[in-house]
């Protein structure tokens, strides 16, 4: 017994360096020993281990319940090599730098919709649409949307709910078109009050609201008087500058609380006392008694051709255009006339008239229009 264990150990000591062995076990059983290893394995103190090389194409079959599963790997690094497989499951290793790094969306083109399941997307340079940008609201259950879209050279704000452009800026000329606007405050943070005003406070063009009393060249009052009553108003001949004279009627007393400016505009009709004068004279704005912008006049009364019953011959009435600028209070302002010259055949008239009303029934050049030669004035008031 001892002599066959002997045997045996001297054996498996020394098969590694031996031919194919077949031995005896104490069992009376023969064993073949082939001490020859490959395909991966390799042999080291007597021991077969994985490691050696390859020298036949090898498969390893799993199945859902025969998986393979390698632990205790260490971590990897970013220059390390990605290992891959092929259509037939080869085994391979990849350069990790030949994938650029990072996943290269601009490789891909989609098949379907990208749900991005409420997850951000960041860090976009440049984003290009080509139809329509929707933008619906944080309460799902309002399905209304805008959406921004371009069509024919004009970048529209679709609202949804109204089935409209809420904005429209064209590109051919940089017009943008509102269909509704509200300025809730402005710059200076101030709310409008009613009947206020968007104004320019500077070249930047920032926007206030101002009341219209307080903005410049807003008309804010008018105000009209005609002359009427009988008789007629005698004007004396006078060669003295000064000499002016109301006219009955054109009186206007006005009233304003900040600097203004005032348009005075209106007409006269004057003529002669006596049939067949001519005369000459201006007509002028006062405006608390200080004159502006005299306008000169001349008439011949009588009539055509000297014929009785031909047609009245009159001057016409006399414009005037007056603008004067006030300061806050209380402001008289008159049309007054002056004349200096009233002839017939070298003899001098003492007096000039300006119309008012012809007697009802009488001709007298308005063919009983009352009112027709009537002088006027009106006053429009507009801030400074």
């Amino acid at each position: 017994m001892k002599k066959i264990t002997y045997l045996l150990l001297l054996i498996q000591s020394g098969f590694l360096t031996a031919q194919t062995k077949t031995v005896v076990t104490q069992f009376g059983e023969k064993v073949s020993i082939n001490p020859y290893v490959n395909n991966g394995l390799e042999t080291n103190n007597g021991y077969i281990q994985l490691g050696g090389a390859l020298t036949k194409p090898s498969i390893l079959t799993t199945t859902p319940n025969f998986t393979l599963a390698f632990t205790g790997l260490q971590a990897g690094g970013a220059s390390d090599n990605v290992l891959v497989t092929d259509a037939s499951g080869v085994l391979k290793s990849v350069a990790r730098s030949s994938f650029g790094g990072n996943d290269n969306l601009g490789n891909h083109i989609a098949t379907m919709d990208l749900n991005m399941s409420n997850k951000n997307i960041t860090n976009i340079y440049n984003a290009y649409i080509k139809n329509d940008f929707q933008i619906f609201d944080r309460i799902t259950s309002n399905t209304n949307y805008f959406g921004l879209y371009k069509t024919q050279g004009k970048l529209g704000i679709w609202n949804n709910a109204k089935s409209a452009n809420a904005l429209t800026i064209d590109e051919n000329t940089n017009t943008t078109t509102l269909q509704s606007a509200a300025i809730a405050k402005g710059t200076d943070n101030k709310t409008p009050v009613p009947g206020s005003v968007a104004t320019a406070a500077d070249t930047n063009g920032n926007v206030i609201w101002t009341a219209t009393s307080e903005v410049t060249g807003v008309l804010v009052g008018a105000y009209n008087v005609t002359g009427s009553g009988l008789p007629l108003q005698d004007i004396p001949i006078s060669s003295t500058i000064n000499d002016y004279y109301d006219i009955n009627g054109l009186t206007l007393s006005i009233t304003v609380t900040k600097p203004s400016r005032l348009v005075v505009v209106g007409s006269v009709l004057v003529t002669s006392s006596s049939a067949g004068y001519t005369g000459q004279g201006s007509i002028a704005t006062f405006v608390d008694g200080v004159k502006y912008n005299p306008n000169y006049y001349s008439f011949f009364d009588g009539y055509a051709n000297g014929a009785s019953g031909g047609l009245v011959r009159l001057g016409s009435t006399v414009p005037v255009n007056t603008v004067v600028d006030v300061e806050p209070g209380t402001h008289t302002i008159k049309l007054r006339v002056r004349a200096w010259a009233s002839y017939i055949g070298g003899i001098s008239n003492s007096t000039i008239k300006h119309r008012i009303n012809p007697t009802t029934g009488s001709y007298l050049g308005s063919f009983n229009e009352t009112g027709a030669q009537a002088p006027n004035m009106t006053v429009l008031v507009y801030t400074k």
